[in-house]
């Protein structure tokens, strides 16, 4: 679309799955980078094969070939796996975070009703369990059936 935008490409439908499958191939080559494939008829390293494809498809839009736009489409799905690939040490680092908040509030919120179900106690051993309000007593209620399915696993 970008290249379509600046006036470089015309604006023609592309349809295929070949930009995906060559952004496959390039995240392949970073992870994989001892694998072989069989390009045309040779074997290649497969970090050459995406060297050789990258060059053919950029030559390919930058002469305006019949197919300029597919072959775009193809730098762009390759440069889409790629990016993923590399991006994943700080995508990780994001979910880790997320997570780690996630866990911290909820470590929170079992310390704050602990520090609830601890003065509910103290009150019953202190005027009984009839001076608990309705609000108490489901409170208690829930946190021993609470106690018990953890008991059972």
């Amino acid at each position: 679309m970008l290249l379509v935008g600046i006036g470089f490409l015309p604006p023609i439908p592309m349809l295929g799955a070949s930009g995906a499958i060559l952004g496959l191939l390039a995240a392949c080559a970073i992870l994989f980078p001892q694998f072989v494939v069989i390009f045309f008829i040779f074997p290649v390293p497969i970090r050459l094969a995406v060297i050789i494809l990258t060059i053919a498809y950029f030559f390919f839009v930058v002469t305006g070939s019949s197919n300029a736009g597919g072959h775009a489409c193809h730098l762009a799905g390759m440069a889409a796996g790629a990016a993923y690939v590399l991006s994943g040490s700080w995508r990780n680092k994001v979910k880790t975070k997320i997570q780690s908040g996630q866990w911290e509030k909820k470590i929170a919120e079992q310390q704050n009703l602990q520090i609830e179900l601890d003065r509910i106690l103290d009150k019953v051993h202190s005027s009984g369990i009839h001076s608990l309000t309705s609000h108490e007593k489901k409170m208690l209620k829930k946190a021993t059936q609470a106690e018990q399915m953890r008991n059972r696993f």
